[in-house]
């Protein structure tokens, strides 16, 4: 880390921010502590993007393998870690994110999905997609959906923009989801 972490947030919205995601997650994000707590605006970015990320119209376990995917690729174990923990409290599981280094040869991927991959790691690598990549989404996704895939990897990138330069790692937050879930499993 970078900068030395705000505890307890100046801002109302940020306390309560903060009160529900150590509600949802067992902790506090690192990141709200180094950025959000100094600048009481990105509270509302998050609730924006969130609100967003709520009415795109794909699927909820493609739009997390998208962020994995994204995060993954431009080096933000922080990141990934949050959507694979989110993976984990949805009851998605892991199995495909764990693939996602490989997607190309996976087998637990759709044709659709690897169209979205492509599309996504394209995006991600070079800034600009061929016509062919761009193609392949069409025949899988309709425009409203190519719209959703594009705008969740630009909330990705947006997110991993600012946690990388704070030299963030992952938060453990994969690791306490998988151990609530198994509590959870133990105790029916």
């Amino acid at each position: 880390m970078r900068l030395e972490p705000i505890k307890t947030s100046p801002s109302l919205l940020g306390k309560i921010m903060s009160f529900a995601i150590k509600k949802t997650y067992g902790k506090a994000f690192i990141s709200t502590q180094l950025i959000y707590n100094r600048i009481s605006g990105m509270w509302w970015m998050m609730l924006i993007t969130m609100r967003i990320e709520a009415k795109l119209e794909i699927e909820r376990e493609l739009a997390l393998l998208i962020h994995t995917a994204a995060s993954t690729a431009n080096g933000c174990r922080f990141c990934a870690d949050i959507s694979r923990a989110q993976a984990v409290k949805e009851r998605i599981g892991v199995q495909r994110f764990n693939a996602l280094l490989e997607w190309e040869k996976s087998s637990v991927f759709t044709p659709a999905e690897k169209a979205a991959l492509a599309y996504i790691e394209e995006i991600n690598v070079s800034r600009n997609v061929c016509d062919a990549t761009f193609a392949l989404l069409k025949q899988h996704y309709s425009q409203q959906q190519i719209a959703a895939i594009t705008v969740q990897n630009a909330i990705a990138n947006f997110h991993n923009v600012i946690n990388i330069p704070m030299d963030l790692t992952e938060d453990g937050l994969e690791t306490m989801a998988l151990e609530t879930l198994a509590l959870e499993t133990r105790t029916r």
